[in-house]
């Protein structure tokens, strides 16, 4: 699995609550194919990248209420970002 792959991956255990991520996070690094800092850093890699994404379709969106509403999902991408950046995931894992 290349590396963007697990960061996505990461993220989409985010919501299901912080033991399950970091057992997921124990998983994905347990092969040794990637570290305990670079899965979290592609993770928040990928989440800036999908807000910025939203950000550029509300930019041309033309219903303002639409482009609101882009907005809005591109904010809980930027939040998930910077809460997977700011995580200790090497004190997690322990």
């Amino acid at each position: 699995m290349a590396l963007a792959g697990v960061g996505a991956d990461f993220l989409m255990e985010l919501p299901d609550g912080p033991e399950r991520v970091i057992d997921r996070l124990r998983v994905l690094v347990a092969p040794g194919e990637f570290t305990v800092d670079q899965v979290p850093d592609e993770a928040t890699d990928t989440a800036m990248l999908l807000g910025l994404l939203m950000l550029r379709e509300a930019q041309d969106e033309l219903d303002p209420s639409m482009a609101a509403e882009k907005c809005l999902v591109a904010s809980r991408h930027f939040v998930l970002a910077v809460s997977v950046a700011s995580a200790d995931a090497e004190e997690a894992i322990g």
